[in-house]
């Protein structure tokens, strides 16, 4: 899921909470600076000078814009966690930092520690004149709700502390997920109420409960296909809120506890109830949340006791046929189709988004939809968009794909020979290693030879599959294989090292299990008649048997200068007009020689460009494309050359 649908756009006449506490805890550091030079002082701690603020009129002002704007997402933020004086005061000032980090500079100046950019609790009991006694406790809201981090200062001598980057957004106005939790949510928003009636009883009870101070977990048994999410949303609305859903099998179990506090704060901030599609972890006891979640869950199933809730169960069952019709008649004049009666919440709302196009084969079309959510089970569906024009690799390298794509498209023909079928069987199976580092085009390739195959790709997912359970790993596996050969499409192991690994000595019984898994795998992929695509990173990783079983190994490597310059022309293209590009046209030539980037950090450098360009309201410029590199340099932690850091020091271009 892409993270924009989680952001609230703020009002651009406003300046924003984040831009306030920004000029504010500047204000004080330079009102300091200054104090300390006029005074001959080294640094703010070490002395024990009563500090009179100079520009105290401006501090009273922002302060006083501060709280004046009552229900700014800094002020929201404050109210409903409870936030005392020193605690606001902790927050703003690490999050004007990570605003700004320009602060840092002065933050050293006045700490008289180069090492400690970030702000320590004597800095901020000195410049905001607050009491000795400790900001940070563990059972601070800060701590609790991970609004700031705490970060053991080189020295050891005390901790610093840095704002959440989803606070940082928060205070810009924007309400966002964090990256690790974002994949495993999704919001619904329904715009015809079809439970609108059937919800009305459970939404007075369930109020009335939340006024008596209970916490009420909501469980929604009923079948697939029975509506239960639009259900869930109904109630939701009739709840005067919103859904955020989450699927927690996406959730790793090592990491729950964290992800769970900040989906609960979430949904805190923006006045919506967790609705929890899954749920495969424990939920943490000893962490404050929600007051009202709700669970969607099979018949007869119940999810496990909490101390904190009461439960609340809603038993979904089976639409009748007057239900049916009317769901149908939301968007349809005409009468329920009568291949439709036997047709569950889903179909039928399937069917009716799809009646408008004139589509006459009802039965058919809901087949083949039956067959796409079968696919999904398996893991992630993707109908293919790539062509081979999009490419840009060596010849060698695309001459091998379009091979292997070729050697699929006659397998059948070359097999019509039952001589040859008889020998050749499994020797002709339609597999391929891609190997190479990340970012190179693997992905994309396999969704080429998907597009020319006109299959849909599917991309296995390592978390679903593989089961810390003995003997689950091979079932997932075969259910993949048997449905993947059924359904016909092109089977994709990303990440093919954790599947594919070499096997081990036996020193345990979960060896010998995973060895068994690994052998089973073996003979699944030698016997499987469709085509099947493997990824690694690691390739020697993968095990030495596999080699024997895969027609086709492809090697893929960084793009040499040439093939950079095109990538950088070619995607740039695709966001910016034919003047910006001739305009920076050396610009690119020198950055393709310059700066060994993958593909996909070429995408992502382009596209860091063109999100700048529209923040400034300005063409293409030369600083935002040097911005979209140190973006990218950065995340793969690699140094970035000085003329960078210089460039991004500087304001933003304006034409």
């Amino acid at each position: 899921m892409k993270q924009e649908q989680f952001k609230t756009v703020p009002d651009s006449s406003e300046i924003t909470a984040a831009e306030l506490v920004t000029q504010l805890v500047r204000l004080k550091l330079e009102s300091w600076l200054n104090y300390l030079k006029d005074n001959e002082i080294d640094n703010l701690i070490d002395t024990t000078e009563v500090w009179e603020e100079q520009s105290s009129s401006q501090i009273q002002e922002l302060e006083q814009r501060l709280y004046s704007q009552t229900n700014s997402p800094r002020n929201v933020l404050i109210d409903v966690f409870g936030l005392s004086d020193a605690e606001i005061a902790m927050l703003d000032t690490c999050v004007a930092i990570a605003a700004d980090s320009s602060l840092e500079d002065l933050v050293v100046q006045l700490q008289g520690r180069p090492y400690r950019p970030q702000v320590t609790e004597n800095l901020l009991k000195r410049l905001f004149k607050l009491s000795p006694k400790p900001i940070w406790q563990a059972a601070s809201p800060l701590s609790r709700w991970k609004m700031i981090e705490p970060i053991e200062d080189p020295s050891g001598f005390c901790m610093t502390f840095k704002a959440d980057p989803v606070i940082v957004n928060w205070y810009f106005g924007f309400a966002a997920l964090d990256e690790a939790i974002i994949e495993a949510c999704s919001l619904k928003n329904i715009s015809e109420d079809c439970f609108i009636d059937s919800v009305s009883q459970d939404s007075q009870r369930i109020t009335k409960l939340l006024s008596l101070g209970h916490s009420i977990r909501v469980t929604i048994q009923g079948n697939a296909g029975t509506g239960r999410k639009d259900f869930s949303a109904s109630l939701c609305n009739q709840l005067g809120k919103r859904a955020l859903y989450i699927s927690s099998e996406s959730l790793a179990e090592t990491s729950f506890s964290e992800s769970y506090i900040r989906i609960q704060r979430y949904c805190i901030l923006t006045n919506r109830i967790p609705v929890w599609l899954t749920n495969n972890h424990q939920w943490p006891k000893n962490i404050d949340a929600c007051p009202l979640q709700i669970v969607v869950c099979e018949p007869q199933q119940l999810p496990a006791d909490h101390n904190k809730y009461h439960d609340y169960v809603i038993a979904q069952p089976q639409l009748n046929l007057a239900q049916k019709q009317q769901i149908w008649q939301i968007s349809q004049a005409t009468p329920l189709p009568g291949e439709l009666h036997a047709c569950n919440y889903d179909e039928i709302k399937f069917a009716a988004s799809v009646a408008h196009l004139g589509v006459s084969d009802l039965k058919q079309v809901l087949s083949n939809q039956r067959e796409l959510l079968a696919l999904k089970e398996l893991g992630q569906v993707v109908q293919p968009t790539i062509s081979w024009n999009d490419l840009v690799l060596s010849d060698s390298i695309t001459h091998q794909l379009q091979l292997f794509t070729k050697e699929i498209q006659l397998r059948e023909t070359l097999l019509s020979n039952s001589e040859a079928k008889r020998l050749y069987k499994r020797d002709t199976n339609s597999s391929a290693l891609f190997a190479g580092p990340p970012g190179v085009g693997k992905t994309m390739a396999a969704q080429c030879v998907a597009f020319d195959l006109g299959l849909p790709l599917v991309i296995i997912d390592v978390g679903k599959t593989i089961n810390k359970y003995i003997g689950e790993t091979a079932k997932n596996l075969s259910k993949i294989f048997e449905q993947a050969e059924k359904h016909r499409c092109l089977l994709f192991f990303d990440e093919a090292d954790a599947f594919f690994s070499q096997r081990t000595d036996l020193n345990d019984s979960h060896d010998r299990y995973a060895n068994a898994d690994t052998n089973h795998l073996l003979q699944l992929v030698e016997n499987y008649a469709g085509p099947l695509i493997l990824a690694t990173n690691q390739k020697a990783r993968i095990d030495a048997a596999f080699f024997r079983r895969i027609r086709n190994i492809v090697t893929f490597t960084h793009p040499d200068r040439t093939q950079r310059l095109q990538l950088w022309v070619k995607l740039s293209n695709l966001l910016f007009s034919n003047q910006e590009i001739e305009a920076l046209s050396e610009t690119l030539e020198r950055y393709a020689t310059k700066f060994e980037l993958s593909p996909a950090q070429i995408k992502s450098s382009v596209l860091n460009a063109k999100y700048l360009s529209l923040i400034d309201e300005s063409p293409l410029c030369e600083q935002f494309i040097m911005q979209g590199i140190a973006r990218e340099l950065q995340k793969d932690g690699r140094s970035i050359p000085q003329s960078l850091k210089n460039n991004l020091e500087e304001p933003n271009h304006v034409n």
